[in-house]
Parts: structure tokens; sequence; C-alpha cells
């Protein structure tokens, strides 16, 4: 009899448990259908509910909305808070959105080291976005090439059409010195994203190398009218902009459309050996 007392309370908690489970379920699909027509206020209250329940989804809804303004005041110090509380629950989302912040000082002081920890922990979690990230940030520094190779071959194989990963790519095989290939995949990425100067400084350094100077200052100006017109930047492309120092950043452009890349010769290359590797015409 006893065990089946014990067997009947398991048995109502794990009912319980299953109940709650359910109702948190159904509303974070609430809340973010909430988000998707624009109702903002049902959407802050389901996500609320759910955050004060310890709800890593729900936290990650809040940062989420106080990041983009969605029915409160854009706030990128508060969404932090969010972000924060949901990586450390495990959240994806949550993580690579926090190193993303760190990498680009949004909502908190700019921190390469903390941006490369929790990209690290999207990429062994198996995120594709952390991959990329990570692999991007050892390009940077010019460290673990041929691991960062392997990862973004990972992140195109499972979504060749990426832009950001096509410019990790691309880049990477810039670093490695295997500059003729690296055009194809720059230049994919600088269609798919023509408002991200990052992007063009990347191709026209790469144009530059394969010989072809006409077409690598002009991505190079592109760079620099993005950011005076940065009513044509990509969001990716502002906050880039966002952490140069931009007298040195504008300097240094315009020293290499004088002069090109320092120590490179200035080759020249008929274009039409890039006519099937995706070369951006002058305009």
């Amino acid at each position: 009899m006893k065990r089946i007392k014990n067997f009947i309370v398991f048995f109502a908690i794990l009912m319980c448990f299953n109940a709650v489970e359910l109702y948190a379920a159904t509303n974070v699909e609430e809340a973010w259908d909430a988000i998707k027509r624009n109702d903002y206020v049902d959407a802050l209250t389901l996500f609320n509910d759910l955050a004060n329940q310890g709800n890593p989804e729900g936290q990650y809804g809040l940062g989420y909305m106080y990041s983009r303004g969605l029915g409160v005041n854009k706030d990128l110090e508060e969404s932090i808070k969010f972000y924060q509380q949901a990586a450390k629950a495990g959240h994806l989302v949550a993580i690579v959105n926090l190193g993303y912040a760190y990498d680009f000082a949004l909502g908190v002081p700019r921190d390469q080291k903390q941006a490369e920890y929790w990209y690290q922990q999207a990429a062994n979690r198996g995120d594709y976005t952390g991959m990329n990230n990570l692999a991007y940030s050892w390009v940077q520094s010019d460290r673990n090439l041929e691991q960062a190779y392997d990862l973004i071959v990972k992140v195109l194989a499972h979504n060749p059409d990426n832009v950001s990963a096509l410019d990790t790519y691309g880049w990477i095989l810039y670093k490695l010195a295997r500059y003729e290939e690296s055009v194809p995949p720059l230049c994919q990425a600088a269609l798919g994203e023509p408002g991200n100067p990052e992007i063009r400084l990347h191709l026209g350094d790469a144009y530059w190398q394969v010989g072809l100077p006409d077409q690598a200052r002009q991505e190079w100006q592109q760079a620099l009218d993005l950011h005076k017109g940065q009513q044509f930047l990509s969001e990716n492309g502002s906050n880039y902009l966002g952490v140069q120092q931009t007298l040195d950043w504008e300097n240094n452009i315009h020293n290499k459309i004088a002069n090109g890349i320092e120590g490179t010769p200035p080759l020249k290359t008929d274009p039409a050996r890039f006519a099937n590797k995706c070369l951006r015409p002058i305009s």
C-alpha cells in the first residue's frame, strides 16, 4: 500500500511538472507569435511572466525586445542583463548574442576575450553562428587559421549562402595567401551584403593581391562612401563602424586608395580571368 501511495505522489508530481512545462512552451510560442504581429504589449507580458519563473526563453525574449526597442525604450544595457541570465542557463542564441555584444560594445564595454569565450561556448555545442564568429575572431588576431578554416567549412556545408560565413571563409583564404581562391566568396559576400564596409575592404584587398587595382580601389572607396552615407549601412556594417577609430580608419583607407597595399607590388591582370568568379563590375 505504501508503494502505491508513493507511486501516486510521484505520478502527481510528474503530471504537475509536465503541466508547468506545457504552460511555459505555450507561452513561449504565444510570445513570439505576438512579436510577429507587432503586439509588443502582449509579448512583453508573456516574456516577463516566463522570465520571472526563470525560463531562459523568456529571459532571452526580454533581451531581444530591449535590444530592438520593441514595446520598450531601446536599452542595450538592459538587454544585456537578460541575455546574461539566459546565457548562463544555456540558451544558445543568448550565448551568441552576448558574445556579439562584447565584440561590438553593444551595452557592455568592448572585450574581445569575453566575446571569444561566449563564441567558443556556442561553437562547442554545434551552433553555426558561434562557429563562424569564433573562426573570424581567430582570423582577426592571426591565430588558429587552419582550425578556423575547418570550422567555417562546416558552417558553409550547413548553409552555403550565409553572407557572414562567406566573408569569413574568403578572409581566411586571404590570410593563408590563397588570394585567387579568396575572391569568389568575398565577392559573393559583398553582393549579399553591399552595406557592410568591412566586407568591401576585404574584397578590395583581395582584388589588389590578384592584380586588379581598379576594382580594389573601387571597393575601398565604397567602404568610405558607406561611412559617409550611413543610411545605406547594414546592421553589421553599422556595428563594425561603431568600434573603429574613425580618423585612423579613414586615413588608412585613403592611403590604400592612393598607394595600394604596402609591400605589395601593383600587379595588373586581365579582369576576364575572373569573369566566372563573381567579379564585381566597376560602376
